[in-house]
């Protein structure tokens, strides 16, 4: 068992490099759908109404766009729910009021607390992309809007932890 923490930690550590991965992958993805949006433009506008809405394309080419720039997605993501589009640091979770870092389980833990939460904002990133992918699908009948916009809310939730966490905090506390 003494082995985990330490596992947290080295994970937390390479999470910079798996980040840029994403980003990469949001990138191509992006790519390949406003080509394949393009396509189903195109191909609906020579066959006429008959084979189908305009809504696939262009909810398409929306997510494409959205993968494309990434950043300012979560950014926008970050602006609806918190009011602003940069992410809490993990170690300001500790920095709230009532948290007491010099005494308790946090004053020797606090390396591992910020692993986790780094590992958290981490997934809520990769939620926001699953999010993305099932609001696209949504519009073929393949998935449902309920889904993405679930993935949508709870991945920017994650992304920003610490805030949310200091409002799950007030909200109960006081």
């Amino acid at each position: 068992m003494s082995r985990l923490p330490e596992a947290i930690r080295s994970l937390a550590a390479t999470l910079d490099a798996f980040e840029h991965l994403l980003a990469a992958l949001c990138y191509i993805m992006g790519v390949l759908l406003i080509i394949q949006a393009l396509r189903r433009a195109g191909r609906r506008s020579e066959l006429g109404a008959g084979s189908g809405s305009w809504a696939e394309p262009i909810a398409t080419f929306v997510s494409g766009v959205a993968l494309l720039a990434f950043p300012a997605t979560v950014g926008v993501i970050l602006g609806s729910l918190f009011g602003a589009t940069t992410r809490e640091s993990p170690q300001a979770i500790l920095s709230f009021p009532g948290v007491e870092q010099t005494r308790g389980v946090l004053a020797g833990a606090s390396g591992l607390v910020t692993a986790i939460i780094r590992l958290i904002q981490f997934v809520g990133l990769i939620a926001i992309v699953r999010g993305i992918l099932v609001l696209n699908a949504a519009a073929s009948g393949r998935a449902t809007v309920g889904g993405g916009i679930t993935f949508l809310v709870a991945g920017g939730l994650a992304v920003n932890f610490p805030e949310f966490w200091q409002m799950l905090t007030q909200l109960f506390v006081n």
